[in-house]
């Protein structure tokens, strides 16, 4: 693989991986949605194979690690009441139950391969394409350098160890956010959580153990030339979305910034219940919408549909509008 001056994104679309599918109806929602396993949905042929999009230097493809469904519950938190919620993702012509789809990212520059968050892996059925995909594109595990960490949750992290806990990438840096290290490596934090987000704690903990002696802990600012972190809290408290930049052109890689596009956009209020501080993760998120429609930033998403990039318009009446980017097949 030749190297290149400026960073290059390469995505991989893998087929429908476990699409995690929202059981309960939408009016058992509050805007917290619930992100516990459950059935597979259907397997979309449509996605299938490898999807190019941005003929740019810098954005040009990304991996789907999963697309995945879940069932709701309903939550007390405050917020759009459910039925708001079902009408915006109807009106939007999206599957009933939802899905949720896991989407990873390749970064190359000129001396590195850069991950941004390694999917679910094979924790639920029908999931754990990451490693074919990097296949299909020459990559190998040990090709990579560096993992650089939206936050530490099952969708994001499980990719990153073998089901015996060993580090699946064995030359890579992990690079997380102090404040998401500083979370998860404090055990009084398990009281915050609920029995299910327990899960997620212990997970963390493997996987620090995995990279113990290639851990990077960064805050905001550069990373890599090309690279920087942009700090994202409420969903975790170090969540972190990645500026990639080449020459005049930018993308912006938001981890659970949304989790349903077709919710979300229209009522950036709507939270999941994984949020740890769902009023913050909640004005992040209109923060983040409002920079990216006002500074016509393309963006790129852990959880936006196929495939995967595109960019926001403005606010109108507190909405805002997603247009997914233009792709053309390569395989």
């Amino acid at each position: 693989m030749g190297h290149r001056k400026t960073p290059v994104l390469r995505r991989a679309m893998a087929p429908d991986e476990g699409r995690r599918n929202f059981h309960d109806p939408l009016p058992t929602l509050t805007p917290a949605l619930s992100r516990k396993s459950g059935r597979v949905g259907p397997y979309s042929a449509a996605r299938r194979g490898l999807a190019r999009s941005w003929s740019s230097a810098c954005p040009r493809s990304s991996i789907r690690s999963s697309t995945s469904s879940s069932p709701t519950e309903s939550l007390s938190r405050p917020g759009p009441i459910p039925t708001a919620c079902e009408a915006e993702h109807r009106a939007a012509l999206r599957p009933m139950p939802p899905w949720l789809t896991v989407n990873t990212f390749l970064i190359e520059t000129a001396d590195r391969l850069m991950l941004i968050d390694a999917g679910y892996a094979d924790t639920i059925p029908d999931a754990g394409r990451l490693l074919p995909n990097l296949a299909v594109l020459g990559v190998r595990p040990a090709d990579i350098d560096a993992v650089l960490m939206t936050h530490l949750h099952a969708d994001h992290d499980a990719g990153l160890i073998t089901k015996e806990g060993a580090a699946v990438f064995p030359r890579a840096e992990l690079v997380v956010h102090e404040d998401e290290l500083k979370f998860w490596r404090d055990e009084s934090n398990i009281a915050r959580l609920s029995e299910d987000q327990k899960s997620d704690f212990a997970l963390a903990t493997t996987v620090l153990a995995a990279y113990a002696d290639r851990l990077r802990p960064v805050r905001a600012g550069d990373v890599a030339s090309g690279i920087s972190a942009v700090p994202t809290p409420g969903h975790t408290p170090g969540h972190t979305a990645w500026r990639i930049s080449s020459g005049s052109e930018q993308l912006l890689i938001w981890g659970d910034v949304i989790h349903l596009p077709g919710v979300q956009f229209a009522i950036p209020e709507a939270s999941v219940i994984y949020d740890l501080d769902s009023h913050a993760a909640a004005t992040e998120r209109r923060r983040v919408l409002d920079m990216v429609s006002t500074d016509r930033v393309p963006v790129a998403g852990v959880h936006l549909d196929f495939p995967g990039y595109g960019r926001v318009t403005g606010e109108r009446n507190g909405r805002y509008f997603y247009a997914a980017e233009l792709w053309t097949p390569v395989i």
